[in-house]
């Protein structure tokens, strides 16, 4: 039970470090439009693409934990 809640406790710091990494990449974003920047330009571009990303991770992830909570 002891290794359970270990990675339990794991796949939890994981999700929090995808949550900061997800408000990085909006802020990224944010600050990308902010300096009269074209919406398609490719640093625009890769920011929405990695926080899609980690956000489909982060969905993932909270799937694995609530399996194993039940």
């Amino acid at each position: 039970m002891n290794e359970l809640y270990k990675v339990m406790d794991d796949l939890l710091d994981v999700e929090f470090q995808m949550k900061a990494g997800i408000d990085i990449l909006k802020e990224m974003e944010e600050m990308y439009m902010s300096e009269e920047r074209s919406e398609e330009s490719e640093e625009r571009k890769l920011a929405v693409l990695m926080r899609g990303y980690m956000q489909s991770m982060k969905m993932n992830l909270r799937e694995i934990i609530s399996y194993i909570e039940m």
